[in-house]
């Protein structure tokens, strides 16, 4: 969720302009850059977007006085260099290029990539700084002098020492490629009594500017009735963003609705994060083969292995419809069996250069929401054409190898086959094999019915010879090196009338998870080093960047403080370093939820993996994919919901038949390989927004929940409370508990604030007997808590109740929405009394 209740203090700018934008690049010139949100808070939070609206006092109050002098808010934006000065300070070395990112809970600061890893992220200081580049977008930035760096040692951001760490500092001078869809969705207000001919649109993402709206294209009452819209979700399109302007130029696009309600929220998440959801037309449709009618003719079931006779079968979520990957195991000698991995044969289906294909490379991905799937392929491909139904013959791409029983490959095969699965399982289906020692045990009526010549013993026998080699896969994968950084993932129940969720579960990672996983990665190592073997120049492969050495750094600085030893070295130490955590029992943490929080902690340094060509990087150990600690890696196993997968297929196929070409060059598979990344970053941030969308919706209407905590940030004002059980990153302020007072101090490098909490607590002791008895007992805990501020005393009543926090430091948090916002989370800690308050349960 962004963080529209974080705005920082600010002062008047030199020209004295009302705009907050301005003002925000002022005050924070006198502070050091927020660092991944562990440094110290240096500023109030930031109000949400109706509050910060310099407006909202004149334009709601009819008895405002007219201020006919009023002045535009202005903001200095430096001119941008010509597009060839920029090429040639490129080429020099004098300008850097990087992917701009700003910080949601403090949108002064932003921030790229430095070139060199084992230095700290270029600070990009202030909205001027940022110079109209909105996140995501692709910016050459000049460095500012080194007088103007900024200087701070981790985690003690206002101490100088002998180990101070240098944060360059630069400014935006061109926007390379505009990467941001230039949309926003908010909410529309009046300014300036309407005296400038336009309406503010306040975007609900707080690193977006506000946008001048013409009234023309507001609502045709807006003017005189605005409090109408109050509520109302508007999306806009920025057009223009004049370098004297300090709002944007904007056109409405259309209303959306309500805020707070499904629909119109999950089309604001999709079309900020330009996704497109329409119909696939008819000339996309025209394509394709008649769905229900279509089969595999002799010509092409000449072409392939003919394995509709064999025992395969898929495993898939239970309400998975789009099946592209399908399972096999034959025993072949004692010992050895052939395995294979079938993947759905999509690209026999989508012709190079079609409309159909147009339409796949532009969406790229399917995006998965919580209510819904927007697929990438008509429905006709992805749930007739190729998906792996049971008992109907389907075209498929396999990948075949003779394996040990512990899993040593003694050779592997790539083919095309045709493939008709027996049985349709779901993971739940799976795991009770695993589990299961007799298949008397197993109730035949929980299970989906076997097509063909197969019996369930011989579904099960199978299903464990494939588990067992899977453990030895994984065991060999990271006794290597392999690192896995999983995250809590919540999953929610609708229901069937509303579309409400009335259900909220963490979803649960088994067994029969485990071992699909193993057998799609050892199938997507198989096919990249395939493809790269007979395309050197034009494989389409997936790398994994090192994690930043700086940042790592800090990781293991913080743990040395605390006593927790942690290697950074590679992959491999990072995993044990991580498992170790759970073997200890000396830390003085719960080793749970310290493992959890380091865990999140050191996702923070990575980059995302990205798509690449081959024929673009010339040193072949930037290949490698850190993450999974092998040096070639593709995607080939979901080409239903991945583009390209589709790709890759393509370069296999010309890898196993000279007659068929790929109809792309070098520069086109990179572009298109770019364009995948964008599009699954996207997809990603969509699904993300929607599950957020989801719980603060469930946490609406059937919370709030006590959540058990764990700080993995420590400000001057505000902690940061990793939700242990869903995942959740929510931050607290100190300001909105009922304390007697609250101390920021420093020690060894360690951030800590102290709480004084009044001894009970309204929410743990006897509950009032009215709501009257509970006024009156809140009117009393703030009078004295004001009594105690207006004395300015450092005094501290004895029976106060004192809590210590610092990183990793357990809590509990109470998480709830209110009906005003109802889509931003807030995180409130519980008093200490109440820390064996019972979860709720999901």
């Amino acid at each position: 969720m962004n963080a529209k209740g974080e705005q920082s203090t600010r002062k008047k700018n030199n020209k004295k302009s009302n705009d907050e934008n301005t003002n925000a690049q002022s005050k924070a010139k006198k502070h050091h850059p927020q660092k991944k949100d562990q440094q110290k808070d240096r500023s109030k939070p930031k109000q949400n977007n109706e509050e910060r609206d310099t407006t909202k006092n004149e334009s709601t109050s009819p008895k405002k006085k007219h201020h006919s002098n009023k002045k535009l808010p202005e903001m200095n934006f430096a001119p941008y260099l010509s597009k060839e000065e920029c090429s040639q300070k490129l080429k020099r070395g004098e300008l850097i290029k990087g992917t701009l990112r700003i910080n949601p809970r403090n949108f002064v600061d932003a921030f790229i990539s430095s070139i060199d890893s084992s230095e700290r992220d270029i600070y990009i200081e202030g909205v001027a700084a940022r110079n109209r580049s909105l996140p995501g977008d692709i910016v050459a930035v000049q460095l500012n002098p080194k007088e103007e760096w900024k200087t701070n040692r981790p985690g003690e951001p206002d101490e100088k020492s002998d180990k101070d760490v240098v944060t360059k500092t630069g400014k935006v001078v061109y926007i390379l490629e505009e990467k941001h869809p230039r949309v926003a969705c908010g909410f529309l207000k009046p300014f300036c009594h309407n005296q400038f001919g336009f309406a503010l649109l306040s975007p609900n993402d707080n690193r977006l500017p506000r946008l001048m709206i013409p009234l023309t294209e507001c609502p045709d009452d807006f003017k005189n009735q605005f409090s109408n819209y109050a509520k109302t979700l508007f999306i806009a399109k920025i057009v223009k963003w004049e370098k004297n302007k300090a709002f944007a130029g904007g056109k409405i696009m259309r209303s959306l609705g309500e805020a707070g309600h499904i629909e119109p929220e999950t089309e604001s998440i999709l079309l900020c994060n330009d996704i497109d959801s329409s119909p696939f037309s008819e000339k996309v449709l025209r394509c394709l083969p008649d769905g229900k009618t279509w089969k595999v003719t002799s010509a092409e079931l000449s072409k392939r292995r003919d394995m509709r006779k064999e025992c395969v079968f898929t495993i898939d979520p239970a309400t998975a419809r789009d099946l592209d990957d399908a399972l096999s195991c034959k025993k072949i000698a004692d010992g050895l069996y052939e395995v294979g991995v079938h993947i759905a044969d999509v690209s026999y289906f989508i012709e190079q250069n079609t409309a159909l294909d147009d339409v796949a490379s532009q969406r790229a991905t399917s995006v998965y929401l919580a209510q819904k799937v927007i697929p990438m392929l008509p429905n006709i491909l992805c749930e007739q054409l190729c998906s792996l139904n049971p008992g109907v013959e389907r075209l498929a791409y396999s990948v075949f190898w003779n394996m040990k029983s512990d899993g040593t490959i003694m050779s592997e095969s790539f083919g095309r086959t045709v493939i008709s699965s027996c049985v349709k399982l779901s993971y739940d289906h799976a795991q009770r094999m695993i589990e299961t020692d007799d298949v008397n045990d197993l109730v035949i009526d929980e299970f989906p019915p076997i097509t063909g010549d197969f019996s369930m013993l011989t579904i099960l026998n199978t299903v464990k010879n494939l588990f067992g080699m899977s453990k030895h896969l994984r065991q060999k994968r990271f006794d290597s090196g392999a690192l896995r950084l999983d995250q809590p993932k919540l999953s929610f129940t609708l229901d069937s009338q509303s579309g409400m969720p009335n259900g909220c579960a963490v979803y649960q990672y088994k067994d029969s998870n485990r071992m699909i996983e193993e057998f799609m990665l050892l199938a997507n190592m198989a096919v990249g080093r395939k493809i790269y073997k007979h395309h050197p120049n034009r494989a389409v492969l997936r790398n994994h960047a090192p994690p930043q050495e700086v940042m790592m750094e800090e990781v293991a600085e913080t743990c040395k403080r605390f006593g927790i030893p942690f290697d950074i070295s590679n992959s491999s130490t990072i995993s044990a370093s991580l498992k170790s955590i759970l073997a200890r029992e000396d830390s003085g943490f719960n080793k749970e939820t310290l493992f959890t929080a380091l865990t999140m902690l050191c996702t923070k340094p990575f980059q995302n993996a990205k798509y690449f060509c081959t024929g673009t990087i010339e040193n072949e150990s930037a290949y490698r994919h850190y993450a999974l600690n092998v040096p070639i890696y593709t995607h080939f196993t979901s080409p239903i919901r991945r583009y390209p997968d589709v790709m890759v297929h393509r370069l296999l196929t010309a890898s196993l038949d000279k007659s068929f070409v790929v109809e792309a060059d070098v520069d086109q598979l990179q572009t298109q390989s770019d364009h995948c990344n964008d599009k699954k970053w996207a997809a990603k941030k969509a699904s993300e927004q929607s599950s957020l969308l989801f719980f603060a919706v469930y946490l609406l209407e059937c919370g709030p929940l006590m959540e058990k905590g764990v700080v993995v940030g420590v400000l001057d004002k505000a902690v940061d409370v990793l939700c242990t059980r869903v995942g959740n990153v929510v931050r607290a302020y100190m300001d909105k508990l009922p304390l007697i007072k609250y101390q920021f101090t420093t020690s060894d490098g360690k951030p800590k604030l102290a709480l004084y909490w009044f001894p009970e607590d309204l929410d743990s002791s006897e509950k009032p007997k009215n709501i009257n008895e509970e006024i009156a007992k809140l009117t009393e805990r703030f009078e004295k808590k004001w009594e105690a501020q207006k004395e300015q005393s450092d005094a501290i009543p004895e029976d106060a109740l004192k809590q210590e926090l610092c990183l990793f430091s357990e809590v509990n948090i109470l998480l709830k929405v209110e009906r005003d916002l109802p889509t931003k989370i807030l995180g409130i800690l519980a008093h200490p009394k109440n820390e064996n308050t019972p979860l709720l349960e999901f």
